[in-house]
């Protein structure tokens, strides 16, 4: 056989592999997180930094993280190449090098390779001290044995004098200097080598030395981004940014074989999803604005009464209640507020409580008691205290949602969402009540991408894994965080405009949340900023949802299943809520003529944004040639199918649908909130 027959042979091979491999792992969306709690004073892992850095970039490749606390012991089951394989990947974080059972860990780490699946390796290797009262640490033979077959190589020695790093970028700058600049601010290194083939984008020459260390490369096994090269952090506020490029790094580490089709919660039928809800607190609160009104009040009024976007209002029944701190004329306008159309209702918890442990740690209160006062503290911290109270989980979060559907939800209309109060950082008893009763619940991350926050690290996951239960993130922050607490400036809210833009270009990251308390119609300033933010909303192309929707479409992308069938051709199924799917980098379509169940795409910051029906299944077929057939541009209302010309759907908000026929764009109205059916002349 002749050279050239073995050369063809062996692409034909390779591309082969390549294919089976990109097939094999479509659908695949989750990676294993391994972190050590030790390291943040056993805190959850929303505390880690995958969770509070990398997993809001991991949600927008459409990729979930599955934690493992290594300092709780590692499951057997992760040290089986067959359990790894299941996965797409693994993504490790430490902040030092000290491990409970490094011994363990490196059986992980053969067990990774041996499963052939890829490791992006942020920060610290976590394991090198074997011994922490002595701080020995691991010998170079034994860490070099289950590193080199990841291609990398440690030599072990470590400088700390800036004078003789020389940094060495490779490649486009952007990538390793994402949000900082590297000028003055190398620090220290300890030396690596990539072995074999692959991309080294930072090096740093020790001169004088003669010696150097690829501290960011990408091979087809391990991608490495050493610590103090991953992020910065402003010694004098803890504000962090990116140095390297974490979305490139995901993709070069998850996506080898080209972008994924990927779920979407930021889009709705083209258009980004809106969705507003207001925490109760400080609805009884007397307002500035006329020195006589409730501040609850001033917000129906100037807010929601004027712009008629759907909303979620929550109270706190400690609060409006007659048999507590209210009266029955505010029962009397809660029950009017809730019959309002454009309104569905939620409880913001019995008493608020500050902290939702039974027993806060003092470190938590301190965040809410002075220091006399949370030494002496004993039990939960409620932000409305109730005579011989004993706080109970079911009471804050059962209890008051049943509370406000048996005395405030009019006929027809029922409450069933639960905005965490305080830390928002539930345990997972109160969650597993939610869920048991059917309930949905949302509030924390207090996502901020705007001012001294400018920087996708100030960015939240879509939500907190708690045991088996979910808690949805909000998906901005509220006024308190904009106002210093609710100390001023009371104006401070608008600046969430920005955090709007930001997170809309270059990548569309978040959908827009108006997210704030009742007391914002405290103060004039406070109101014209709540009015400022709704101006510029409605002049974007928005698909205005009800929060308890947009929670629902969380879980469709938790649970939805993309399974690649062929070139180009897909099933999907278990979406749910979730009606948007994301293909980056691409210059293909939908065939609508092969598709089910499909109704409309749309190109937007180079990405391709795919509309699905009502229908619980659906299956695409992409195609490199523009469609002849009549499709959904956009719309601002929800679309449930497009069959034989006919649309229809249900509206929250009046609005338009935008349909491309043969080249030529055509608009239809929806000028009634509701169900609607509508018939479309195609050609």
């Amino acid at each position: 056989m002749r050279l050239g027959h073995i050369l063809k042979i062996g692409i034909l091979f390779i591309f082969i592999l390549s294919s089976t491999y990109a097939q094999n792992n479509s659908g695949k969306r989750t990676v294993i997180g391994f972190w050590d709690s030790n390291e943040f004073d056993g805190q959850d892992n929303s505390a880690s930094e995958i969770h509070q850095n990398l997993e809001v970039v991991l949600n927008h490749y459409g990729l979930k993280v599955e934690y493992v606390d290594i300092a709780k012991g590692i499951p057997e089951k992760f040290k089986s190449k067959d359990h790894l394989k299941k996965y797409r990947g693994v993504v490790s974080w430490f902040v030092d090098e000290e491990m409970k059972d490094p011994f363990e860990y490196l059986k992980v780490l053969k067990a990774i390779r041996s499963a052939r699946i890829p490791m992006l390796v942020m920060g610290d290797l976590g394991f090198l001290i074997v011994d922490k009262k002595k701080q020995i640490e691991m010998s170079t033979e034994i860490v070099n044995q289950y590193l080199n077959p990841f291609d990398l190589e440690f030599k072990g020695d470590f400088f700390d004098n800036p004078l003789i790093l020389e940094p060495v970028i490779n490649g486009d700058p952007k990538r390793v200097e994402f949000e900082r600049k590297l000028d003055k601010e190398i620090r220290f290194v300890r030396v690596v080598k990539r072995l074999g083939p692959g991309d080294t984008w930072l090096k740093i020459n020790i001169l004088g030395d003669k010696d150097s260390s690829d501290v960011i490369f990408v091979n087809s096994k391990i991608t490495y981004v050493q610590s103090s090269y991953a992020l910065f952090t402003n010694p004098i506020n803890y504000k962090r940014q990116w140095r390297v490029n974490p979305f490139e790094i995901v993709q070069k580490t998850f996506f080898k074989d080209g972008s994924d089709i990927v779920p979407d919660v930021t889009t709705l039928f083209g258009r980004r999803t809106f969705f507003s809800h207001i925490d109760g607190d400080g609805y009884i609160n007397v307002s500035q604005v006329d020195h006589k009104t409730y501040s609850g009040n001033i917000v129906v009024d100037e807010i929601l009464e004027k712009y008629k976007l759907p909303v979620m209002v929550s109270v706190i029944i400690a609060e409006v209640s007659s048999e507590y701190l209210g009266n029955k004329s505010i029962e009397k306008d809660i029950r009017k507020i809730y019959s309002l159309p454009y309104v569905e209702g939620g409880s913001h918890t019995f008493t608020h409580p500050m902290s939702w442990d039974l027993e806060p740690k003092y470190i938590e209160k301190l965040l809410y008691l002075d220091e006399k006062e949370a030494k002496e503290h004993k039990g939960p911290i409620v932000g409305y205290p109730i005579k011989d109270y004993v706080m109970s989980y079911e009471r804050e979060v059962i209890d008051s949602i049943d509370y406000i559907n048996q005395h405030f939800m009019p006929k027809g209309k029922k409450a069933r969402t639960l905005l965490w109060s305080g830390s928002c950082a539930p345990p997972e008893k109160p969650l597993e009540l939610l869920d048991k009763a059917n309930f949905l619940n949302m509030n924390g991350g207090d996502g901020k991408f705007d001012g001294v926050d400018a920087s996708y690290t100030g960015l939240s996951p879509l939500y907190r894994q708690v045991g088996k239960y979910t808690q949805v993130y909000s998906s901005n922050a509220n006024e308190n965080l904009y106002t210093n607490l609710w100390e001023g400036l009371y104006s401070g809210f608008s600046e969430v405009i920005e955090a709007f833009k930001n997170t809309e270009s270059p990548l569309r990251i978040r959908p827009i949340n108006i997210y704030y308390h009742f007391y914002s119609g405290e103060r004039i300033s406070s109101v014209k900023a709540l009015k400022d933010t709704y101006d510029y909303v409605l002049k974007q192309d928005i698909n205005p949802v009800f929060p308890s929707r947009y929670i629902q479409m969380v879980h469709g992308w938790m649970n939805i299943d993309i399974k690649k069938i062929g070139q180009n051709q897909y099933e999907i199924s278990n979406n749910g809520d979730l009606r948007t799917l994301r293909l980056d980098s691409t210059n293909l379509y939908p065939d609508y003529r092969k598709s089910k169940n499909i109704v409309g795409h749309k190109y937007l910051n180079g990405s391709l944004y795919i509309y699905l029906g009502a229908e619980g299944r659906s299956s695409l077929a992409l195609s490199q040639k523009s469609p002849e057939q009549a499709y959904i541009k956009d719309s601002s209302v929800m679309v449930n199918s497009f069959i034989n010309g006919v649309i229809e759907g249900e509206s929250f908000y009046p609005g338009v649908i935008n349909i491309m026929n043969k080249g030529k764009v055509s608009q239809f109205k929806i000028p009634n909130i509701g169900p609607f059916k509508i018939k479309v002349v195609t050609q």
